[in-house]
């Protein structure tokens, strides 16, 4: 059975990311999702500012459509090979093929990527 929430989480278009700095102060950004199987999907530059944040301290949380929305909490990581080729397609669908063709948006994250898939597991 599906949940109000999962409805919610597949109808929403935007999340507010939630990470930590060094002295664990929070900063929160705005950005396109998936929500699969339980878990939250986020793709964005390797440089980001947020990515290096999370290579720090794996905390995140993501709040639904507004920075009020429900709230999920969890660890994040780096999606591996299996995962992006399974989940990046998903998620360009989602955004009417924003990243272009598939292929070449799982391209940018394999060899020397250009971009990272975020995986949040909620507690």
């Amino acid at each position: 059975m599906t949940s109000a929430r999962d409805k919610r989480l597949r109808a929403e278009k935007l999340c507010y990311l939630t990470t930590y700095n060094a002295q664990g102060k929070p900063g929160t950004v705005e950005i396109w999702f998936l929500h699969h199987e339980g878990k939250v999907y986020i793709d964005t530059a390797v440089g980001a500012l947020k990515v290096s944040k999370l290579r720090a301290d794996p905390r995140a949380s993501v709040a639904m459509g507004s920075r009020k929305g429900p709230v999920l909490s969890g660890t994040a990581r780096f999606a591996d090979e299996a995962t992006v080729r399974r989940v990046a397609p998903l998620l360009n669908a989602k955004y009417d093929g924003a990243w272009g063709d598939d292929e070449e948006f799982i391209g940018r994250h394999l060899g020397t990527p250009t971009d990272v898939l975020l995986e949040l597991t909620p507690k």
